[in-house]
């Protein structure tokens, strides 16, 4: 019996095993006698089948029977004299036999990478400061505002502004009704973003009816008039009559004291301010810290990129493929997600593979006090309740993952004082108008 190695770029690991046809053919030999002499096959006597009807009914069998003992005898030589690091369990992949060259088969698993972190001296990377201004603090608070108005009817003349509650009637040329298109409860908002609308509508009072004329792209409106239709379809102008039900206004708080107070119990206006100012800089102080942290992983990996072993991100695929159904509850496209994640994947499973190998070059550890204090932490700052602190000292997961977070910010700390760091400052709200953007598109 003979075997080689072949360990590929991603470290999937392929053993091909080689053995004689002297000792292997006298096994099959005598296995397929074995099966001829117990066959009991209707229309022959026991012992008396044909060796032809042997092999094509059970010829798989008794082959599968006969090589085991090979197969078993050459996983334990490869791995007593091999010390693989494997990370998947070893599979039987070819297996070929041919009466005259003997029997091949593959053994196929994959290792763990063999890493060696290098450049970490002088990584260039990018670190950039949030600021905060009061402009910030002004838009939060507006956002607040905005969703503390109250709706009010409105008596007398509908202006820009104002919504219109209405039934809409489809009509012909002359005004007739066209049956089946009659649209009850429909929400018309008039702005001055939307003039065609809110010319032919302004005035009206309750009670009203008015046929405006609203190019559109032949689509049925749902639940408002403004809805332009699908593009690239040919415009058209249709004809409505519109029944004014009701007229209603948002109506914002003034921005004061007693509104504070209504917000969240605050005792003036400067305070929720205050509040919002410093909830805004630990926010901003989070994302830095972390968009700071991403730039180094991906600078690391620029320098030291892993080829991912397959077996590894399948798991990993797996694993999102699973929280996915998870979260939306039901059947998912596993080839869309699997192609839409990959890229992140081997990105995540680089820097975990990286960063193991870090903690174990640089002897990075992790003590109980350690754990134990930074649970006090939270509990100081009331991001943990006291019960909550005793379960997680007592639950062995939960209190490893408090080691886990300890011990990314020491590998974070070692790479930051390896870094070349290029210090600048961005506007918080510059950094969201762009996230968003992308987010958009």
């Amino acid at each position: 019996m003979d075997y080689q190695i072949e360990t590929q770029k991603n470290w999937h690991t392929v053993v091909t095993v080689s053995v004689p046809a002297e000792n292997v053919q006298p096994k099959l030999d005598e296995n397929f006698k074995v099966y001829q002499k117990k066959a009991n096959i209707q229309g022959f006597r026991k012992g008396k089948v044909p060796s032809q009807l042997i092999r094509k009914m059970f010829g798989s069998q008794i082959e599968n029977d006969t090589f085991q003992p090979f197969i078993g005898e050459a996983f334990n030589k490869i791995f007593k004299e091999h010390e693989f690091d494997n990370i998947s369990v070893p599979e039987i992949g070819q297996m070929n036999y041919h009466p005259q060259e003997g029997l091949v088969f593959t053994i196929e698993f994959d290792i763990r990478p063999e890493i060696k972190v290098e450049n970490i001296e002088g990584m260039t990377v990018e670190r950039e400061r949030f600021i905060i201004e009061e402009k910030d603090v002004q838009d939060v608070l507006e956002d607040i505002r905005q969703r503390q108005a109250m709706i009010y009817d409105v008596e007398g003349e509908a202006q820009p502004g104002h919504f219109l509650s209405t039934d809409l009637q489809v009509v012909d040329n002359s005004g007739i009704p066209v049956i089946g298109q009659k649209y009850e409860n429909q929400s018309i908002y008039l702005d001055e973003s939307n003039k065609e609308i809110t010319s032919q509508l302004q005035g009206v009072t309750v009670g009203d009816e008015r046929i405006i004329s609203v190019k559109t792209q032949k689509q049925e409106p749902e639940s408002e008039l403004i809805e332009t239709g699908k593009e690239n379809e040919p415009e058209t102008e249709q004809r409505f009559k519109v029944i004014v039900k009701a007229i209603k206004e948002r109506r914002l708080p003034e921005l004061d004291d007693e509104f504070a107070k209504d917000v969240g119990n605050y005792e003036s206006l400067d305070a929720l301010k205050k509040e919002i100012d410093e909830n805004l800089h630990q926010r901003a102080k989070l994302e830095q810290q972390y968009a700071f942290q991403e730039k180094l992983v991906g600078e690391l990996i620029s320098r030291n990129t892993i080829e991912v072993p397959p077996s590894m991100l399948d798991k990993y695929l797996q694993a999102v493929i699973q929280d996915t159904q998870k979260r939306q509850k039901g059947e998912v496209d596993e080839d869309v997600i699997r192609e839409q994640s990959r890229v992140t994947a081997v990105r995540q499973i680089n820097w975990l593979l990286l960063r193991e190998q870090i903690i174990a070059d640089e002897k990075i550890t992790v003590s109980e006090e350690e754990i134990n204090a930074l649970i006090d932490q939270r509990l100081e700052t009331k991001q943990l309740t006291e019960e909550q602190a005793a379960e997680i000292k007592e639950d062995k997961d939960r209190y490893s993952r408090y080691g886990d977070e300890i011990m990314q910010e020491k590998v974070f700390a070692f790479l930051e004082e390896k870094a070349d760091i290029k210090e600048t400052e961005k506007l918080w709200r510059e950094v969201h108008k762009a996230s968003g953007a992308e987010h958009h598109h």
